[in-house]
């Protein structure tokens, strides 16, 4: 199918009128699809059909719909173990020491700024020092 289609292009590009071998083929199809032509071509044509036909059904059951699947615990895949588990951070994560600096979780978002030191009590003058 393929070869066929590259010699139809190298056709198309050369520059050559093809509308002679166009409606040659139209008119066999034509005489095809009314049982026009003599009873051997037709029995050639019906039985390529079904050879093809034929494959391209055992294509369809061999491919099938893929359904998506997790692929840990399967050896075929990763060897029976859990590979997302052999990760560096897997226990505690990973703490951006960055995020310390800038005061937690949510680094003050919502602009709550910590309060100053309170003023030290002022100094009593007087009698009671």
């Amino acid at each position: 199918m393929f070869e066929r289609q590259q010699e139809i292009l190298r056709k198309r590009r050369s520059g050559a009128n093809l509308s002679k071998e166009v409606n040659e083929r139209r008119a066999k199809v034509s005489r095809y699809i009314n049982k026009k032509l003599p009873a051997a071509e037709q029995a050639k044509i019906d039985a390529e059909n079904r050879r093809k036909a034929n494959a391209l059904s055992k294509e369809a059951v061999k491919g099938g719909i893929p359904l998506p699947m997790a692929s840990f615990g399967m050896p075929e895949f990763d060897g029976g173990e859990r590979f997302d588990l052999r990760g560096k951070y897997v226990d505690e994560g990973w703490v951006d020491p960055e995020d310390a600096k800038k005061g937690g979780l949510f680094g003050g978002l919502f602009g709550k700024k910590t309060p100053p030191p309170p003023p030290p009590p002022p100094k009593k003058k007087g009698w009671f020092k």
